[in-house]
């Protein structure tokens, strides 16, 4: 299970990416500043940039939500469109790439999902503005539209640096062919599926019963049991860091279909 993260990053993937779009933005301005450069036009640009962040950041506690997933990646979605229509839809368009960033932290497979979103936005926007459906709108010289380029370009640069970043703190659950697992007799001499993690939560073993009941394969590690977002996940995360405290057995009940058919399974927690 991936049900109790070690880590506040994995426990909040989006947090340091939007953290580091807004440090980024706002090292931009400071830069800006420090040449002395009027930033009186840039004002409304900085703001409307730093929305999406702020968003995410203000959801961050409900991030496991299908409602705020969508939220999140639509608001970054408007920031690239805004962009497009209010500058060059060549680079800005680049800014569509942030949709499938986020997505991708909250869930592998969410990838596709905000990658469909940011083409399909993408190209209605790119098709409005060359058709004319929608007028241009300059609000910035030459001069500060380079800058503002220059700014998106670096704050996407370190925002999907950040991402990957933390996508590889969460790598997805590893599965193990029990074939390759030594199994005592002792251990199919246990009713019910049995499976034995080490003190750093990794597989030693498991019985045939417990192999069944995940179709041949079952997580590597115990900090992978259920899928990040089972409803179960929180529970047994519970349940886990009691018996480590406690040192004495926990009981749980839970619903699981590694066998590829839903059941409820009551589990003992051993430590």
């Amino acid at each position: 299970m991936q049900a109790k993260p070690t880590s506040f990053l994995e426990r909040a993937p989006t947090f340091l990416p939007n953290l580091v779009w807004i440090l980024a933005l706002i090292a931009a301005l400071a830069a800006v500043l420090m040449r002395g450069i009027d930033i009186q036009p840039l004002i409304s640009v900085i703001a409307a940039a730093l929305l999406p962040a702020v968003i995410g950041l203000l959801l961050t506690p409900f991030m496991k939500q299908e409602w705020a997933q969508i939220v999140v990646m639509l608001s970054w979605a408007a920031l690239a469109l805004i962009a497009c229509i209010t500058f060059d839809f060549i680079p800005m368009a680049l800014l569509f790439l942030t949709v499938p960033t986020v997505a991708m932290l909250f869930a592998r497979e969410k990838f596709v999902e905000g990658l469909v979103i940011a083409i399909l936005i993408g190209a209605v926007t790119f098709f409005a503005l060359k058709e004319g459906f929608i007028p241009s709108i300059e609000i910035a010289s030459q001069d500060y539209l380079k800058l503002i380029t220059l700014t998106a370009l670096a704050g996407l640069l370190v925002f999907m640096l950040s991402a990957m970043f933390v996508a590889a703190l969460r790598r997805p659950p590893v599965a193990v062919n029990l074939s390759d697992i030594p199994r005592t007799s002792w251990r199919d001499g246990v009713e019910g599926g049995l499976f034995e993690y080490d003190a750093r939560t990794r597989l030693v073993g498991a019985n045939s019963q417990g192999e069944a009941q995940f179709g041949g394969n079952i997580p590597d590690s115990l900090l992978e049991f259920l899928p990040l977002d089972h409803a179960d996940q929180a529970a047994l995360g519970g349940k886990i860091e009691a018996a480590r405290v406690s040192k004495k057995p926990q009981n749980f009940r839970m619903s699981h279909k590694g066998s590829g058919v839903l059941a409820s399974y009551d589990m003992r927690l051993t430590p």
